[in-house]
């Protein structure tokens, strides 16, 4: 029998919790598109054999502590390598749980990764004393807390930081002292070192008029307009897609210049290190370099240079023009790097650089426990949003025939996440597994 359970958004540390206390016998994920998962990362800590697709960086995190599914498996092959990854012999499931612990380990841990990158960044920007940190919210909203955390705590450290948080046209969300408190829970004693500011990123049709009509004329990007113009389909969405991108990249400078700078670049070198390769990193490295004082730099994870992240466009605007106009772009993963290579040559190459990121971790690593604990069912989790882009009505699909199969055995399967298809999921899922809620 399988049943299972939707728990909704749940915080990171609880998850990490949860495997902590739980034995689980594999973490499925089965999204079309990816970076470098978290996701994997937190369950490979824990000791967790890995099912996934073969879409971004996966590859470099299943090395014998799992199975990956074809780019795009079929439920019959997801419920196979379940199958296959719950009725192994015992040897080979500790054998799989210790390889996710080394991979962890060895590559993403995110205390050891922060350290790395720093000191990389000192080597390679030996003149710089003071980092623009551009992140999705923080500290103002603690959605992306668990990817930035480490690597803001080095950040401190070394550098005189200042944190841009980018507030999606929504100012209600602008509260200072949840703000501090955040600051102060990810960075203890050393908060007050820190200074931060919201910009608030907004859109009307002014604006699109506006931005629409500096776009026409605006020779820097004749690149990115050539492009769509040669584009053989989605041409509208792709001219409108880049006009909104453009015009929000140049409301970021023109509100960095006016409010951050003052005159300050051109006496102190300082690094604008913006935490996802989006429309401030373009605006900046249109209209900055390092003969202003200032080195433009991003990371990249997916859906920030995955052209196929972007639905309806089917292309990420300004990949190019990005990549020629700021001084470095700081790759999640092996095959982030060869993805933009395979775009647009080698002409940028000496731009990219691979600084895997990393996660925390749960701290379950007791062989004893692992191998002896008494469970009388098998326990599968996936954590992801629940959007179309992770498929999780995959899963769904292959735990009927992974119930077909295993009659005699009762299989839990636990799903952390919430998102815009959350209803219709469970809906499908009471259908399907007739309705078995744990």
């Amino acid at each position: 029998m399988v049943t299972y359970k939707f728990m909704g958004h749940v915080p990171n540390e609880q998850i990490l919790q949860y495997y902590n206390d739980n034995k689980i016998d594999c973490l499925l994920l089965t999204s079309e598109n990816e970076g470098l998962p978290v996701s994997i990362m937190e369950a490979e800590s824990a000791g967790i054999p890995i099912i996934a697709t073969n879409v971004g960086g996966i590859s470099e995190m299943i090395d014998g502590n799992g199975l990956l599914l074809p780019a795009n498996p079929t439920a019959d092959e997801v419920a196979d390598a379940i199958i296959s990854c719950l009725t192994c012999s015992e040897d080979e499931k500790e054998l799989m749980r210790r390889r996710s612990c080394e991979i962890w380990n060895s590559k993403f841990d995110a205390k050891c990764n922060a350290k790395t990158f720093v000191t990389y960044l000192k080597e390679k920007y030996s003149d710089v004393k003071k980092i623009y940190f551009l992140t999705e919210g923080f500290p103002y909203d603690t959605s992306d807390v668990s990817f930035i955390k480490s690597e803001l705590q080095e950040l401190v450290k070394n550098y005189e930081v200042s944190i841009i948080a980018r507030i999606c046209g929504n100012p209600s969300e602008i509260i200072d002292e949840m703000a501090k408190e955040n600051i102060k829970s990810v960075l203890g004693l050393e908060y007050n070192k820190v200074k931060y500011c919201p910009f608030i990123d907004d859109w009307n049709i002014w604006k699109t008029v506006y931005y629409g009509i500096k776009y026409l004329f605006d020779k820097r990007i004749l690149d990115e307009k050539l492009e769509i113009i040669h584009s053989p389909k989605r041409k509208l969405i792709r001219i409108w897609e880049s006009i909104k991108y453009y015009g929000k990249a140049e409301e970021f400078y023109k509100w960095f210049n006016a409010n951050m700078q003052k005159g300050e670049a051109r006496k102190e070198t300082a690094l604008v290190y913006s935490y996802w390769n989006l429309a401030p990193v373009l605006g900046l490295g249109l209209n900055m370099s390092s003969n202003d004082g200032i080195y433009v730099t991003t990371r990249a994870h997916g859906y920030d240079y995955q052209d196929e992240q972007w639905p309806r466009s089917q292309r990420k605007p300004f990949s190019k023009i990005i990549d020629k106009v700021i001084d470095e772009i700081f790759f999640v993963c092996d095959s982030g790097k060869e993805y933009e290579i395979a775009k647009f040559g080698k002409q940028f190459m000496n731009k990219y650089t691979v600084c895997y990121i990393g996660s925390n971790s749960a701290n379950s690593l007791d062989a004893d426990y692992i191998r002896c604990e008494n469970v009388s069912s098998f326990r599968i989790v996936s954590c992801a949003s629940l959007i179309p882009l992770k498929r999780v009505d995959i899963i769904i699909d292959a735990l009927v025939k992974v119930n077909d199969i295993l009659r005699n055995e009762h299989v839990e399967w636990i799903h952390f996440g919430d998102g815009v298809l959350r209803q219709e999921l469970e809906q499908y899922a009471a259908y399907k597994l007739m309705g078995n809620k744990l």
